[in-house]
């Protein structure tokens, strides 16, 4: 174990001097809409939405691994210039850790968003959204674990002192885009593509300056209504960057679970696929507007051999808080001679 962990450590600091970026990694994105695109802030009915997801994975290749918390929470306003339009608002933070180094990625990001719809029911609604993002990446230098730690322990190394005092601080901007078509009372169609990083922003590392590569996302889903309690799901997310490429087709299936039209709790299953590393389970409730989730990924890639196949668990939660205004209704006064 003592061995692994030198190794580990030692892989890890051959890679320290340019400290790459690295976006968030999940599978459910149900619960992470702001992150997907920044389009969708706002796009739902109701007044409030809170919602957010915790991600380990990683364990048995790296020590700790990755463990990442990610909370939002986005409203819709009814302010616009056109009659039917509304504009959407939301503020999203999260916290990654990786590795037994514990390489910490933290931001805190605004949301905007503007809704167009072409009709007075919001049946087909064009979004665009932006967002401004600030963030800082940091390194617990006295959780590293160095070869020289077992041969002369004590000791003060430099490389020890240099990542202790990383710290990186800097700002982003990401906008998107994304189409909605109501195609009937229980089936929708939506389409939607992000970029990530505009400015490509640059930040300080441990030897020198490294910058941040676009990531484009493009992500399409469709919500059919087969019968008035069960539903299917087909979506594919596909997202692209100069080193990487990551395209996760799911399907998942909805079952309804009342008869009364007026409540929408639910359970749903699904599974998925990120290419070349993982099949994946998702399933999820849906009860008194909390909508609770859990993915699962089993890793198929090269990596099985060292994990056992054991990927990355995940947990969302997501609720839609309704507020309706009281109507204030005139008195009506009656003459007492009629």
């Amino acid at each position: 174990m003592r061995i692994k962990k030198i190794f580990l450590s030692l892989v890890f600091l051959s890679f320290a001097c340019v400290i790459l970026g690295q976006d968030l990694n999940q599978t459910n994105m149900r619960y992470s809409p702001l992150y997907m695109n920044p389009a969708l802030t706002g796009s739902f009915y109701g007044t409030l939405r809170l919602g957010g997801t915790y991600r380990d994975q990683g364990r048995q290749l790296m020590g700790e691994g990755y463990k990442t918390f990610n909370v939002f929470v986005d409203a819709p306003i009814s302010i616009s210039i056109r009659k039917n339009d509304w504009i959407g608002i939301g503020i999203q933070a999260y916290n990654d850790k990786a590795g037994s180094a514990l390489l910490v990625t933290q931001g805190v990001i605004l949301n905007g968003g503007y809704h167009l719809s072409f009709d007075n029911k919001h049946k087909n609604v064009l979004s665009v959204g932006v967002q401004y993002g600030l963030l800082q990446k940091r390194i617990d230098g006295d959780r590293i674990v160095l070869g020289s730690d077992h041969v002369d322990p004590g000791v003060t190394l430099t490389d020890r002192v240099a990542l202790s005092a990383y710290k990186a601080s800097f700002k982003d901007i990401n906008i998107g885009i994304s189409f909605e078509s109501k195609l009937s009372k229980a089936s929708r169609f939506i389409i939607g593509v992000a970029a990530y990083h505009v400015t490509k922003p640059e930040y300080k590392g441990i030897s020198y300056n490294n910058y941040l590569d676009r990531r484009i996302t493009l992500h399409t889903r469709l919500h059919l209504g087969i019968t008035k309690r069960f539903m299917v799901e087909p979506q594919i997310i596909a997202s692209f960057s100069k080193n990487a490429l990551n395209i996760m087709p799911q399907f998942k299936s909805f079952f309804k679970l009342s008869k009364n039209k007026r409540k929408d709790d639910m359970i749903y299953f699904g599974l998925g696929y990120r290419l070349n590393d993982a099949m994946q389970v998702l399933m999820g409730l849906r009860y008194k507007k909390f909508d609770i989730g859990m993915a699962y990924d089993i890793t198929t890639s090269s990596a099985a051999q060292y994990n056992n196949h054991k990927g990355g668990i995940e947990f969302g939660l997501f609720k839609i808080i309704e507020i309706h205004k009281k109507r204030t209704v005139p008195p009506v006064l009656i003459c007492p001679e009629l």
